[in-house]
């Protein structure tokens, strides 16, 4: 890498301020990004400059793009939010739908670090929808890792591990022998937070593999690691520390800092289970001094526990409880500033909600002052609604957050239950988040600020990929879901938005049913009058797929989602689409529900263009959820008698 930055500098310097010029730097600037993002970004200025001088406009966009992926190396995610949605809009102007896909790539993985993980899913899967559209193999994988790892990042295992396996087929035949390395390592950290750990630690091999073929030891490193792990807990101690002794001497090579850190709480975590305090204080010890000019981290914290341990062990409680205490300041002040940064992104766009209501209040406040006053009141009114739902179900996760805060406290628990109660007090964290997130997404609609980028979508095929990532969901409840999808079924649509209206419907129609009954759906070719009036909707299917359609119909595709769940009265049906209702039916397994799922589902469904209606003969008697698009004819279909 070093060698191919300085041909690049040598070669920039031998030519003149033209477009060539402008295209070195960018490559220049993003070779940079691991090793030296900051230098990286003085060359992209210059490509930005000298773009602009040269009326080079994709040149810009380069430039604008590269910015966003260097200032996200440095943490500086705003200004990468900044540079890359302007670059996405010279992309879009160019109509330069590679330069889109990566783009939106970027996006998504700003959000990302951000731990924004809705939005950042949502431009990963545009990003990879036009990939496709493209036949660009790679860049799809590649996308399909990125939305793993966010499924990864919200404990949703299962769809990480199918996101993860598609992506390595996408790879097979590519040469792309370091994206295997890393999908394995990412393939192999799902396996082993569901259980599976035969398949992890193969996972792992496999990565340990293509990374000695191409020699990345950081991804050497990464994979010894969690096989020393994994042997650890199969108490295989010799093989355990073979691969720590391995990965240690890596992390000398690389200078890494926090990969020493990390191998010396393994080692000290060994010794200490054993009782060999002498060699776990050694470890301990030089974590310690490792750790002297840094910042307060969780891996820090985990010294000083284990040091608390130590001490415990020798009987000098004084100086265990002094480091259980630094343990659990260091904790706190983490803990507090993730969850701080949260809440900032959250109030940040809270508040620009707010201003941008007030600007068109104020502008609007001499010509329709009785209007404006309507409006208000609803958006009060709405405001009370929002504020009485966000209480309500925030209130359980946050009461049961801080029962086992306090319980994480006691020094008498053991370090199993610790972890346990951890990791439940990071799943109600991303409970309460997603009813966030859904609140926000409902005030999004409400205020028209939802826009589609509509292309052409195969919903048969859309319909496939999100049954594939429910059907581990489906699995665990022992309900079968069954397909019948035609084929060539395009419609115009937001790949991403209609990926939120199935999944919501399917997942659903698992949450309300019992455990072992079947789930059934269709995508069919039908043609409606798809404008009629609600009340022209049909209660009965036959009359939608009849052979002698009504007048004014047009070609349309037809979703339905049936199950043999709770059913739904005369009463839901009337009131199932509106917002912040809640239902006779409730969840079969105890699933959280906000009442403005099916809400969202209408609007969305409807900014399409299509209708969305339900249908159940009563209480026990399951229910049938419908979904009807305008059909888009495709060069694939004109012509084709239906």
């Amino acid at each position: 890498m070093k060698e191919n930055s300085l041909k690049l500098q040598e070669r920039i310097t031998e030519t003149g301020e033209n477009q060539e010029r402008v295209d070195l730097l960018i490559e220049l600037a993003y070779q940079l990004r691991n090793t030296n993002p900051e230098e990286g970004i003085r060359y992209c200025h210059e490509s930005g400059h000298l773009s602009q001088k040269l009326g080079y406009l994709k040149g810009t966009a380069d430039s604008l793009r590269t910015l966003g992926v260097l200032y996200r190396e440095v943490n500086d995610y705003e200004t990468a939010l900044t540079n890359s949605k302007e670059a996405l809009i010279l992309y879009q102007q160019l109509e330069d739908y590679n330069g889109q896909a990566a783009t939106l790539n970027s996006i998504g993985g700003i959000y990302f670090s951000l731990g924004d993980y809705e939005r950042a899913l949502g431009f990963h899967s545009e990003s990879r929808a036009l990939r496709r559209s493209l036949r660009d193999t790679l860049g799809e994988a590649r996308c399909l890792m990125n939305i793993g790892l966010i499924y990864l990042g919200l404990r949703e295992y299962e769809r990480a591990t199918a996101n993860f396996l598609q992506s390595l087929e996408l790879r097979k035949g590519l040469g792309d022998t370091r994206g295997e390395a890393a999908l394995n390592l990412n393939l192999g950290r799902a396996y082993y937070r569901i259980g599976n750990i035969e398949k992890a630690e193969q996972a792992f091999q496999d990565c340990l593999l293509k990374a000695d073929q191409i020699d990345d030891l950081e991804l050497k490193a990464e994979s010894l690691l969690n096989l020393a792990e994994i042997c650890h807990n199969l108490e295989n101690a010799e093989k355990s520390l073979h691969y720590l002794s391995l990965c240690y001497d890596i992390s000398l090579e690389l200078q890494s800092t926090k990969l020493q850190l990390e191998v010396c709480l393994h080692f000290a975590r060994y010794h200490l289970q054993r009782r060999q305090l002498d060699e776990a204080f050694h470890y301990l010890k030089t974590g310690i001094e490792l750790t002297r000019s840094n910042e307060p981290d969780i891996i820090i914290g985990q010294f000083h526990l284990l040091l608390s341990e130590y001490f415990e062990m020798r009987s000098d409680i004084a100086r265990a409880l002094g480091h259980f205490k630094k343990y659990h300041e260091i904790t706190e002040t983490t803990l507090g500033a993730q969850s701080e940064k949260r809440i900032k992104n959250l109030m940040m766009e809270l508040e620009v909600d707010a201003i941008e209501k007030e600007v068109e209040i104020f502008r609007l406040r001499n010509v329709e002052l009785a209007e404006t006053n309507r409006a208000l009141a609803e958006a009060n009114a709405m405001k009370t609604e929002l504020l009485s739902i966000a209480a309500h179900d925030l209130k359980n996760p946050l009461t049961a957050i801080i029962n086992f805060s306090e319980m994480l406290e006691s020094l008498e628990l053991p370090e199993k239950q610790r972890k346990q109660y951890a990791a439940l007090i990071g799943d109600l964290s991303l409970q309460m988040e997603h009813i966030i997130r859904e609140l926000l997404q409902q005030t999004e609609i409400e205020d028209g600020k939802l826009w589609l980028n509509l292309r052409p979508v195969n919903l048969g095929q859309l319909v496939k990929l999100m049954v594939l990532t429910n059907e581990p969901i489906a699995t665990k409840k022992n309900q079968t879901i069954h397909c019948s999808l035609a084929p060539e079924a395009f419609i115009a649509g937001d790949d991403n938005r209609l990926r939120e209206i199935v999944d919501n419907l399917l997942s659903n129609a698992i949450k309300y049913s019992p455990i072992g009954k079947n789930i059934y759906i269709t995508v069919e070719k039908v043609k409606w009058e798809i404008r009629s009036t609600e009340d022209a909707i049909p209660k009965d299917l036959e009359i939608l797929l009849r052979k002698s359609p009504p007048p004014n119909a047009i070609p349309c595709i037809l979703l339905s989602i049936r199950d043999e769940g709770l059913g739904l009265s005369a009463e839901d049906l009337e009131k199932i689409f509106r917002k912040f209702q809640r239902l006779s039916a409730k969840p079969t397994a105890g699933e959280s529900a906000t009442g403005l799922g099916l809400s969202i589902v209408k609007q969305l469904v409807e900014l399409h263009g299509g209708k969305v209606w339900a249908n159940s003969s009563g209480i026990g008697e399951g229910a049938t959820f419908n979904v009807v698009f305008p059909e888009l004819k495709t060069s694939s279909n004109e012509g084709k008698s239906e």
